[in-house]
């Protein structure tokens, strides 16, 4: 193609930096229970040494050496490891749309035709209403089509009749399966929404997952949204989506848009449907922290406060869900509205099981202050929060020691006779031994099942 006359800029491309994935604590307790028996030191300063003879013989005259000495331990099988149950999944990024998502789906289209640089200029206002068509005029189609989706989505409304009369199509979709009407939505673009209307877009049509009015719920577009339901858009219209076929309710929810949500509420969209994820729409604002959104749900709607998710039997309340992601707000509206602190999850968390894993000291702190969250709550493995503080986070340690200031008790065994110190001790969480030796844990005790034990040994030779 001509490309307009224009040369690319040559944008380049993000740099494709090698993430290396963490070693998962499910992995890592594993490994670490097949080790022979090893010294995990209090200080990094101290050598790790594999016999506790040669780590004697190694004491200098008059100087004191401090260590943690780890016995075998048993199979991993013995104690199921707590921690996968707390994986929590990333909320499905093509659940939504953002600005972002629509502005690179267009651009990365947009450079792969060579049409990045004439984009460019519409964007800055080079390419106006007067000298649009002498620049579309040899365009391929796809280049056509592609321009009056970017038309909309800058909400420049008067480029659209001469895109449209140059041949554009008005039911072209991008690659995520948005056309020209599902964008100026988006964007709120009131004109272009009408004009669209007016030559005859279909205002129900769904190419791939949204329709016209999933897409003013996401941009919060409210004028859009009352437009498109005026000109016959359906109210029902559910995302055609696998695991996440949201309502509009949930739609604005997504994306915190708590003006477009109140109105489809009052039109009688339903906030207590429930998708095949099992979230109802206050379960969905606790989870993605749509602090706006909740609130309003918790005043203005009949939503239980401590209402299960329905997902077969994994059963949780919202704020196990807002906990879980650590969004301390949340937490704080719901304990406000009355929910309980204490209620167990399908695994036997609480809710400040949940926040201790994800270490996010504001939830731990709100839950025991406001909520009188029980330190010492047992899931079905009779593992406390304080077991569930024992990670690789920079904050562990500053939950411990809230936990144990609050009245965990430092040394409450699980079901497989493991304290926190053991977790710890197993994992090589230094600071986490460190601290909860300094809070009085008993470096002596053992587990039920076999001979595991830590204990703590200080020589001083004179």
């Amino acid at each position: 193609m001509d490309n307009f006359g224009y040369r690319e800029m040559g944008w380049p491309s993000p740099l494709q930096t090698p993430s290396q994935t963490p070693r998962s604590r499910l992995t890592s307790s594993f490994s670490s229970r097949t080790r022979d028996p090893e010294e995990f030191p209090l200080r990094s300063s101290y050598r790790h040494v594999r016999n506790i003879d040669h780590l004697e013989a190694g004491n200098e005259p008059g100087k004191a050496k401090e260590y943690l000495f780890v016995g075998p331990s048993p199979p991993a099988e013995d104690a199921p490891n707590m921690y996968h149950s707390f994986d929590v999944l990333a909320p499905d990024p093509e659940a939504r749309l953002t600005e972002d998502m629509v502005r690179r789906a267009l651009c990365e289209k947009a450079l792969t035709l060579g049409a990045g640089r004439f984009f460019d200029d519409l964007e800055c206002g080079i390419i106006t209403a007067d000298n649009i068509e002498e620049h579309i005029s040899s365009a391929p189609e796809v280049v056509v089509n592609l321009t009056l989706l970017w038309a909309a989505f800058l909400a420049r409304e008067e480029l659209l009749p001469a895109i449209y009369e140059a041949g554009a199509d008005i039911h072209y979709s991008d690659p995520i399966g948005l056309t020209a009407l599902h964008i100026a939505g988006f964007s709120g673009a009131g004109r272009a929404v009408a004009y669209l209307i007016s030559i005859g877009t279909d205002v129900d049509y769904a190419p791939k997952y949204f329709a016209p009015l999933h897409c003013a719920a996401f941009g919060n577009s409210l004028e859009v949204a009352e437009y498109l339901i005026a000109t016959g858009a359906s109210l029902h219209a559910v995302v055609q989506r696998a695991g996440c076929e949201d309502n509009l309710v949930h739609c604005a929810v997504r994306n915190d848009a708590l003006e477009c949500m109140e109105y489809f509420i009052e039109k009688g969209v339903d906030p207590a449907y429930i998708t095949s994820g099992g979230l109802n729409a206050l379960h969905l604002a606790a989870e993605l922290g749509a602090q706006r959104c909740l609130a309003y749900l918790l005043k203005a709607t009949k939503l239980s406060v401590n209402g299960v998710t329905k997902q077969r039997d994994k059963e949780c309340t919202a704020l196990h869900l807002a906990a879980s992601r650590g969004y301390t707000e949340c937490v704080e509206l719901l304990l406000s509205e009355g929910a309980k602190a204490n209620a167990k999850n399908y695994r036997g968390f609480t809710a400040l099981h949940l926040a201790a894993r994800c270490s996010s000291v504001e939830c731990v702190e709100v839950l025991l202050r406001d909520g009188n969250a029980d330190p010492n709550a047992e899931d079905y493995d009779k593992r406390t929060p304080l077991h569930a503080a024992i990670s690789k986070s920079e904050r562990s340690c500053d939950i411990i020691d809230m936990l144990v200031s609050w009245g965990a008790q430092v040394n409450k065994k699980d079901e497989y006779g493991y304290s926190p110190i053991h977790l710890a001790a197993i994992d090589g969480l230094t600071s986490c031994v460190e601290t909860l030796i300094f809070l009085g844990a008993d470096v002596t005790s053992k587990s039920k099942k076999r001979a595991h034990s830590v204990k703590c040994h200080s020589s001083k030779n004179a």
